[in-house]
């Protein structure tokens, strides 16, 4: 839960726009907010995970904004030298993939310690919140038809991209709608996923207080979340990010002289917002 967590509040205020600097500075408050969906801490758990949260927003600001940082201005020379192919995009996600393994090499010992503080009504109350997540995540794919699904993320895609480059060509939506029955579900292996590694998390949360391994097994489960996966899960995953990176390519390769200044406003603008916080 806690690395979710975690990744949810440090990594997206990069897409968040003109309200980034707002939600990465607030980021004590909204984890306490996000927190509270989960389990509710008590008075001296939570001053000790203040000074916990302390040191990691301070590690963050001071060192990695500085590699998202790095990132962008490498890719926005390199997108103004010519078009990216498959394989560039594909380093480019794996840079972002290495911001979140970084993250969770630097907290993860951290959540574990305090992992054996939860009261076992806690412990309870955080299992039955993350069950029920996903009992919600059934109910709403079984609400919409896969018609309704495909039209959804077709409009998220395109979303997403005129966020970046403003109005697309009717060429550039076709080539979207044309990638997109090129991806493969894998709902039914990402919700089995998740109950396993809860399944397991859950074993080990109520052995804690009598499993003299419990912090080492811990740590492991954190550390190799890949584990729990199916290779079926693997095998899609990775067939729908080489398409991803691919279709991304291909849009590359259409981008106008009026969309590539979007771009690159846009760029300079999280530019700018990352100066802003690391010289906050």
């Amino acid at each position: 839960m806690k690395k979710r967590l975690i990744a949810f509040l440090f990594l997206p205020f990069l897409l968040a726009g003109c309200s980034s600097t707002y939600v990465y500075n607030n980021l004590d408050w909204l984890l306490y907010w996000y927190l509270d969906d989960y389990v509710e801490l008590d008075k001296v758990q939570k001053k000790d995970f203040d000074i916990k949260l302390e040191g990691w927003l301070s590690w963050h600001r001071k060192e990695e904004l500085l590699e998202y940082k790095s990132q962008l201005l490498d890719l926005k020379k390199r997108l103004n030298s010519g078009p990216l192919n498959a394989d560039e995009w594909q380093q480019e996600f794996s840079k972002g993939r290495s911001h979140w393994e970084r993250l969770r090499i630097r907290v993860g010992p951290e959540l574990v310690s305090f992992a054996p503080r939860l009261t076992d009504k806690q412990v309870e109350q955080l299992f039955e919140e993350l069950e029920k997540q996903n009992l919600e995540n059934e109910e709403e794919r079984a609400e919409s038809t896969e018609a309704e699904r495909r039209e959804e993320r077709l409009e998220d895609i395109q979303d997403q991209l005129k966020g970046y480059i403003g109005k697309l060509t009717k060429h550039q939506v076709q080539l979207i709608e044309d990638y997109e029955d090129k991806f493969k579900t894998n709902f039914d292996n990402w919700i089995s996923y998740r109950r396993n590694i809860q399944q397991a998390a859950k074993s080990l949360m109520e052995s804690r207080n009598d499993n003299p391994e419990f912090m080492t097994q811990l740590t492991h489960l954190m550390e190799h979340p890949e584990n729990f996966q199916s290779d079926e899960y693997k095998l899609i995953s990775e067939h729908n990010r080489l398409t991803s990176a691919q279709m991304v390519a291909d849009l590359n390769l259409t981008f106008t002289p009026k969309q590539m200044r979007k771009l690159n406003n846009k760029v300079d603008d999280l530019l700018e917002d990352l100066d802003d916080l690391i010289n906050d």
